[in-house]
């Protein structure tokens, strides 16, 4: 945690910690469903309604984007630090876990028979965040991939727009909102060619969250909910800035909203995601007001990360080792057993990892 957060108000904080948790509980439930469902019958009525019921979770990735958007606009607009502390915060917070579960997934691979340069040519692309360049490895190298390189390129645009008024920000996301509608029209995912990684990448998907959380981050903060949170360069804002430029933005920002409702995702659907963002924000209020919900859920957001890479893994090994239910009726039971058990052991070797691998990358990083 840095310097900057530790001035804010804990509350605010622990709002947003149980708000990562809600995103990540969503995630690992809808992927542990689809190993409970896997078996069953879908004609049957009940898989259709279990389906359903757990469907949403696998937008909890935009609550993510939302909160990279809103904290990264938080510590870094308005400051004076550098590209090189930026980029060492960014990096070592992301790279050593992301490459870790690289190398593990290769080992994994390896034990599996896959071919050595499959592996390799994976491991040489993750060091990069550039798996997105190659369709027999976007996302099936390292689980979760795509959403992480979204995050990266999403972090380096936001580096080179800090500060910039409203209009320049939602211009940009209009104009990834097209190229994204433009491969999406030409280029199939499966080609090696340019327009097909870049297809692949997806942007639009996570970046036009990015922005909200972006816009959020600058409303609270001129609002006031914000109050100590972040640099006394940011707290000189004027409250009535960003109310001024949201007026003189409108038009952009219209254009903005019909390019994302229309522009096709890879992954979601952009109505549904908005109302999954905001039922996790209304169920993270509700859960911070109670102490003991606040600390457990808590607890599992700021391993929210390590979570994320690991149940993954856990569930490739369920689908290796562990015969899914054969009903719709037993999956609606297990999925919520199954989600509790790869939580417990997610975090379990989350505690260690956050320990004595992660604190000590970021503390590196804050020397910078």
């Amino acid at each position: 945690m840095s310097d900057n957060l530790k001035a804010a108000g804990t509350g605010n904080l622990v709002f947003l910690d149980v708000l990562r948790a809600t995103a990540v509980i969503g995630v690992v439930t809808v992927h542990t469903a689809g190993w409970a469902l896997s078996n069953a019958d879908e004609a049957n009525g009940v898989f259709s309604a279990a389906a359903t019921l757990f469907a949403s979770g696998r937008l909890g990735v935009e609550v993510f984007f939302f909160l990279s958007g809103f904290l990264l606009s938080m510590l870094y607009e308005g400051s004076s630090k550098s590209l090189s502390s930026y980029a060492a915060a960014r990096f070592f917070r992301i790279w050593p876990l992301w490459i870790l579960f690289g190398v593990v997934w290769a080992c994994y691979f390896l034990f599996a028979g896959e071919p050595l340069d499959w592996i390799l040519t994976g491991l040489l692309l993750s060091v990069f965040f550039m798996l997105w360049a190659s369709p027999s490895h976007f996302d099936s190298f390292i689980g979760g991939a795509w959403s992480i390189q979204i995050e990266i390129v999403s972090y380096v645009i936001f580096w080179f727009l800090r500060g910039k008024s409203l209009t320049t920000i939602v211009a940009i996301a209009i104009a990834i909102n097209l190229i994204g509608t433009l491969t999406a029209s030409v280029a199939p995912m499966d080609d090696p060619n340019l327009l097909s990684a870049i297809r692949r990448l997806s942007l639009q998907t996570g970046f036009n969250f990015f922005v909200f959380g972006w816009i959020a981050s600058r409303i609270s903060r001129d609002s006031g909910w914000l109050k100590g949170m972040g640099n006394r360069e940011q707290n000189g804002i004027e409250r009535s800035q960003t109310i001024k430029e949201l007026a003189t933005a409108w038009p952009f920002l219209m254009i903005w909203l019909v390019t994302f409702l229309v522009t096709p995702a890879y992954y979601g659907n952009p109505v549904e995601a908005i109302g999954f963002v905001m039922l996790s924000m209304a169920i993270a209020g509700i859960a911070t007001r109670g102490k003991r919900t606040a600390v457990v859920l808590g607890y599992v957001g700021r391993r929210s990360y390590f979570v994320f890479f690991a149940h993954f893994l856990l569930l490739e090994l369920m689908h290796q080792t562990i015969a899914a239910p054969g009903s719709p009726a037993q999956a609606l039971l297990v999925t919520p057993i199954a989600v509790t058990l790869i939580l417990s052991i997610s975090l379990l070797f989350g505690e260690l990892s956050f320990r004595s691998f992660e604190r000590p990358f970021m503390k590196f990083a804050r020397r910078f």
